[in-house]
């Protein structure tokens, strides 16, 4: 996700290609993909404006939403990454 170029979801490699780019809120952009078979499937990708990382993409069945951030220097390699589950609404801070 922080490289959104580097998805393979999108043509010309994957099955879909960017239809719609609209700011949403005070510092994002959502962009829209649309199928290449299907112009009503479509999957959503949120940008942060101020530092251009993807923090939401959502697709049919399946969704990645970053919640936090932190630095590489406070990054442990040897630590296993611990992923909690979402509970309820995920708070939008557009």
């Amino acid at each position: 996700m922080l490289w959104p170029a580097k998805l393979l979801t999108w043509a010309p490699r994957g099955s879909f290609y960017p239809v719609l780019v609209q700011r949403v809120g005070r510092r994002s952009l959502l962009i829209t993909f649309e199928h290449v078979d299907d112009p009503a499937f479509r999957q959503t990708l949120v940008v942060d404006e101020e530092t251009g990382i993807a923090k939401r993409f959502t697709g049919f069945g399946h969704a990645v939403i970053l919640t936090s951030i932190e630095s590489l220097d406070a990054w442990d390699p040897d630590k296993e990454p611990v992923f909690a589950p979402l509970i309820g609404p995920i708070p939008t801070d557009y």
